[in-house]
């Protein structure tokens, strides 16, 4: 495909959602199931259509085991910074300013044909794109 030369493909990054477990991932491919057989039998939205009713309750659990699971690891946070804070002053303040850190990941940037553009140059590199996408080839 011709995207896969210009865009970077996603992949999981645990530090992002580090909560995230087999249990969210079985529930989040259950809801995926459910909507594929929901779109693959024509996304009927009416009431009586038991494709629909089963996405929207596969849906439904996703989203509430999700929510219950962020809860959860909010409350672990919150519950070692507490202990923390009572023992060890300095661990504790290592622990904040780790969480205030910046990350040194560089966003934005796009290769165009082995160029690679920074956040302000990437519209000229997609004209560019485009420029070679639609020129007639002899």
């Amino acid at each position: 495909m011709a995207t896969d030369n210009y865009l970077q493909k996603p992949c999981f990054k645990p530090n992002i959602k580090p909560y995230w477990s087999t249990r969210l991932s079985g529930s989040h491919n259950n809801m995926t199931r459910a909507r594929a057989i929901w779109i693959d039998n024509g996304r009927q939205r009416y009431s009586a259509c038991s494709n629909y009713e089963h996405y929207k309750s596969a849906k439904s659990e996703f989203r509430r085991s999700h929510r219950e699971t962020i809860d959860e690891h909010h409350n672990k946070i919150e519950n070692e910074l507490n202990k923390t804070a009572e023992c060890d002053n300095n661990a504790f303040w290592n622990i904040i300013n780790q969480r205030k850190r910046i990350s040194n990941v560089k966003t934005g940037e796009m290769v165009f044909d082995g160029v690679t553009f920074i956040p302000t140059d990437i519209n000229c590199g997609w004209k560019n794109y485009f420029q070679c996408l639609y020129t007639p080839s002899s």
